[in-house]
């Protein structure tokens, strides 16, 4: 598992070497304020909101996928969240 804090539409999975190569699922998940949030505690599930600001579509019964390729330097991702 891999997590990264999103500001601003913008995320970066850089901590503990990125993600695995090869498909994902995708988990968006609205914490109400992460100013404090270590990258410890986002690994391990940490900061969420008992309610979530997101459909669940998007989070705990996601239908966000994505394929992580396999190479150096950056791969962008976007997510068009209707």
């Amino acid at each position: 598992m891999s997590a990264a804090q999103i500001s601003n539409g913008v995320f970066e999975i850089a901590q503990r070497g990125g993600v695995v190569i090869g498909p994902a699922k995708v988990m968006i998940v609205a914490v109400p304020s992460a100013a404090g949030v270590s990258q410890d505690e986002l690994d391990r599930g940490g900061a969420q909101p008992k309610t979530m600001a997101i459909p669940a579509k998007y989070n705990e019964d996601s239908v966000l996928n994505a394929e992580i390729e396999a190479g150096e330097g950056a791969q962008t991702i976007d997510f068009d969240l209707e």
